[in-house]
């Protein structure tokens, strides 16, 4: 994970496996750098979520009343996974759902498992 702020904005780098101690590392980011109008999750290169940090990220989410969520780089499977898992009040760039974006050769790297070139 990466993290980098500045000017009232956060944005943070995912790697390749979003868990619990991501969530955590996170949490621990938010309250370093807080307070701030905007958080960036980048998704891009994660190939692996786990339920229980989606929903732990959820809570996160609630906590930040005031500031903008933007999630990047979400596959078509995450972003329903996040909306699933009760991730609400966030912003997607570039909404996999969107007909532009349902058959996107990223998003199906991703779903099949193989990683990006």
């Amino acid at each position: 994970m990466r993290v980098e702020a500045s000017r009232g904005e956060l944005r943070v780098q995912l790697g390749k496996r979003f868990a619990a101690q991501e969530v955590a590392r996170l949490s621990d980011a938010i309250a370093a750098f807080a307070p701030f109008s905007r958080i960036t999750l980048d998704f891009a290169d994660v190939e692996s979520i786990e339920e229980p940090a989606v929903r732990s990220l959820a809570r996160v989410f609630e906590a930040l009343q005031g500031s903008r969520v933007l999630l990047r780089g979400v596959t078509l499977e995450q972003y329903r996974r996040f909306r699933n898992l009760g991730v609400g009040k966030v912003h997607f760039e570039d909404n996999p759902e969107s007909p532009a974006n349902l058959g996107a050769l990223r998003s199906k790297r991703k779903l099949s498992g193989r990683s990006r070139p």
